[in-house]
């Protein structure tokens, strides 16, 4: 009798009730992530690897090798000799000109040299300015992680580099001047020759990519401290966005008391 009443506790337990829904399927059975779900956990696995482990060098090669071998692409196929031409040849001399080409092509390659240089500054200064935001909000980051993350995001600039240099071969650069290409910008809005040049400062660095620089930085903070995308915006908008102000309003008064 003990058995049989056993078996039949047992076997009600086991059984549903009337009206009631089944349990559910172990997680183990749950749908796939999407591919776009995929994607973004490799994004913050590789952001994470990058900030958090020791491949910062590396990276920091790689970004240089790619802008250098974007301002190659422009030095070789859209700057030519024939370009100084065509845009200098009513204003100076074929002498005068020989010589700029000549310059040009003799100190060509210091301007690659000078690339890793540009970029490590550009990243400590961004750096600095995020470092002393976090130390105030009291977020527990070193110094190099988050020099580590203005290389993450540098990305976003490294796209607009490849862009532009795209747009420039599409398009076909008959002068100089043409040269002043500002994608996605204000400058986009108005023509070259309607504003001051210290008015195109502003106009030329506020785009949809220095939109997206931030968002990313962002990203990249939330990613690898946790905090919720919206503080991490804040923190980021105070610190960077302060520092680019003060370069713009550095880069006017220069062109306007020496320009």
């Amino acid at each position: 009798m003990g058995k049989r009443a056993s078996t039949s506790t047992s076997t009600s337990n086991s059984t549903p009730a009337p009206g009631r829904a089944p349990a559910s399927a172990p997680a183990s059975a749950s749908a796939p992530p999407s591919a776009a779900g995929r994607a973004s956990y490799a994004a913050a696995a590789s952001v994470r690897y990058i900030v958090l482990k020791n491949s910062k060098s590396e990276f920091f090669i790689l970004l240089s090798l790619l802008y250098i071998f974007s301002a190659v692409i422009v030095n070789e196929y859209i700057i030519h000799d024939e370009l100084y031409y065509r845009s200098l040849g009513g204003q100076l001399s074929l002498n005068v000109i020989d010589q700029l080409i000549s310059f040009r092509n003799k100190w060509q390659w210091v301007g690659y040299i000078g690339v890793p240089l540009i970029l490590a500054i550009k990243f400590l200064l961004v750096a600095t300015f995020l470092s002393m935001g976090s130390l105030v909000a009291g977020h527990r980051l070193t110094f190099r992680q988050i020099f580590a993350m203005a290389m993450v995001a540098e990305v976003v600039y490294l796209a607009a580099s490849y862009i532009t240099t795209g747009t420039l071969l599409i398009s076909g650069v008959q002068t100089l001047e043409d040269l002043n290409v500002s994608i996605l910008s204000l400058a986009s809005l108005f023509p070259h020759t309607a504003t001051q040049p210290y008015i195109n400062v502003p106009l030329q660095s506020i785009s949809l990519f220095l939109a997206a620089y931030i968002l990313f930085l962002t990203w990249c903070y939330k990613t690898v401290t946790g905090h919720p995308f919206r503080s991490s915006f804040s923190l980021v908008l105070t610190t960077y966005g302060t520092a680019f102000f003060m370069w713009i309003i550095l880069v006017m008064y220069l062109l306007i008391s020496y320009g």
